[in-house]
């Protein structure tokens, strides 16, 4: 129990030292956001589980690639998505009759 209470001091720490220097902000894409959210929520979702079996280092490591996966998946939906509305959109806009969606 010990042990799984330091991790995340650690964590903390090592993030603390990379903030020295000249910061600037950093720009991600929305792609790449909903990415890193499903891989950090994957990966933490891991790390519980695996803390229940005795190796939260390999539950994180599966968690956070399944959490990829699912970040990809939801990110090509959401591009699905708003391709779709654009076509309709532009159509709308030229006056001409939009296609019908893909099957």
């Amino acid at each position: 129990m010990r042990r799984i209470m330091i991790l995340p001091v650690i964590g903390l720490l090592g993030l603390s030292a990379c903030s020295g220097g000249n910061l600037q902000p950093i720009t991600i894409t929305p792609q790449e956001e909903r990415l890193a959210i499903g891989t950090a929520a994957g990966a933490l979702g891991g790390l519980a589980i695996g803390s229940l079996s005795a190796s939260a280092g390999v539950g994180a490591l599966i968690g956070a690639g399944v959490g990829l996966a699912g970040g990809a998946l939801y990110n090509h939906h959401l591009e699905q998505q708003r391709n779709t509305y654009l076509q309709g959109y532009n159509a709308a806009r030229s006056g001409q009759a939009p296609a019908p969606p893909p099957q």
